[in-house]
């Protein structure tokens, strides 16, 4: 996946406590599996604790095509590069902050045909699949 480099313009890099030692050391590739785009509900819990769930979005890095690099600062991961629906362009998203993101199709046949979904780079631990 592409990559660029911090600028302190995106946003603090604000990671849950604990977490910068779990990626230090590791190569970005690697360090991927610890970072997914997931409903803002995962917010709410410890790192450590969350658990993939069927009833929140969440995604990897490497399937959601709104994700165009990963933003790098002292060869760890910092945030995404994604395309906003909503503001029609591309924004950086921080760990742990939320951003939001139209998405335009149809869900589960109940005519709702435009749904505003607020998605965070959210952290994970080793259990969270």
């Amino acid at each position: 996946m592409k990559q660029i480099e911090y600028n302190a313009e995106y946003g603090k890099i604000a990671y849950p406590e604990g977490f910068a030692d779990k990626l230090s050391g590791l190569s970005i590739a690697q360090q991927m599996k610890y970072f997914r785009l997931g409903n803002c509900l995962y917010l709410k819990t410890n790192y450590e604790l969350r658990k993939k769930s069927p009833y929140y979005y969440t995604c990897s890095l490497e399937e959601d095509e709104n994700v165009e690099a990963v933003i790098v600062h002292n060869d760890m991961i910092a945030g995404v590069w994604v395309w906003d629906q909503e503001r029609n362009k591309q924004v950086a998203c921080m760990p742990e902050k939320d951003f939001c993101c139209y998405f335009e199709e149809e869900i589960d046949g109940c005519g709702i045909k435009e749904v505003k979904q607020y998605i965070a780079l959210i952290c994970v631990g080793d259990d969270f699949d």
